[in-house]
């Protein structure tokens, strides 16, 4: 079954390091550099993997039905791309996720910048069906279901429209979502007041669960990227709720040199107390729509 729930990925479920072991093994890898995923130094060790679980880490005489010379190479708990948007490929049975499995990726978090779907049961369950190969963490879009209430009407949504859209998250977390997104640079994101976010944060809060946004501007085309991480660290300050800041950057010349400033926010903001954080993808492109990109 897919993980509905955001967990910390088991790098094993036992470890022995005395030499030698009784029992034979499926597949052994030699010879390896051990990651273990505490942050401790990469230690050398063999591993042995019997029935789909890590049996042993340490010296193994005993060879395995399958022996993979690690030598050279780094062994690694899965890792968790925590910033995708492959909602609807991942669907596609020609596109079951191994493009993330072949690179390491284990877990994928899907939903962001806005868009995801509310109606996260009936996602997971086709998500099941397809037999996807990773686990995957869903977030609700607050795009998603603005549009679902009120259109894209460009202004506060009425008390009815609001208590809503609050009905419709508390379907998505009891649905197994993990938390909610914004996508604040786009329509009908872009029409929200940060107090809008604040009321439907706390319903997420009720679930333990996370914030992520797409801030509202990541250069200097509306309020500007400084104040867009003031205005999402403000929800995880205001609510008590853990915030992330997708794919943080200092979008353009114009605000350029700007990044010290950005990670001092966060920094002072994390001394607070107030849960922030923020990922990065490791190269210099980025990517949009065409529409948000060139109309006003």
């Amino acid at each position: 079954m897919i993980k509905r729930f955001l967990i910390l990925m088991v790098f094993c479920t036992a470890i022995i390091l005395s030499a030698g072991c009784s029992s034979e093994y499926d597949i052994v890898i030699t010879g390896g550099s051990v990651y273990d995923g505490s942050g401790q130094t990469a230690f050398k060790a063999d591993i042995g993997i019997k029935n789909g679980y890590i049996k042993t880490i340490g010296v193994i005489n005993k060879s395995g039905k399958t022996v993979i010379n690690g030598e050279g190479l780094y062994i690694t708990p899965g890792f968790i791309d925590i910033h995708t948007h492959c909602d609807r490929e991942i669907l596609t049975k020609k596109k079951n996720a191994k493009n993330y499995l072949t690179q390491g990726v284990t877990t994928v978090v899907t939903g962001n910048c806005g868009g995801g779907t509310y109606q996260v049961e009936e996602f997971f369950n086709k998500l099941d069906s397809a037999g996807i190969g990773v686990n995957v963490i869903h977030l609700i879009g607050h795009g998603t279901i603005r549009t679902a209430v009120m259109g894209r009407e460009a202004r506060e949504p009425t008390d009815a429209e609001l208590n809503k859209m609050k009905e419709l998250i508390v379907q998505g977390m009891e649905g197994g979502a993990s938390g909610f997104s914004t996508g604040l640079f786009y329509i009908p994101g872009s029409f929200a007041k940060n107090n809008e976010v604040i009321k439907l944060a706390e319903v997420v809060k009720k679930y333990q669960g996370i914030y992520a946004s797409h801030i509202r501007d990541e250069s200097n085309y509306k309020i500007g990227v400084i104040e867009s991480i003031k205005e999402a660290i403000a929800v995880g300050e205001q609510v008590g709720i853990p915030v992330e800041i997708s794919h943080i950057k200092a979008l353009g010349e114009p605000v350029w040199g700007q990044s010290a400033r950005i990670c001092e926010l966060i920094e002072n903001a994390q001394k607070r107390g107030v849960k922030v954080y923020a990922d990065q993808y490791p190269y210099l492109a980025s990517s949009t729509g065409l529409a948000a990109a060139v109309i006003p």
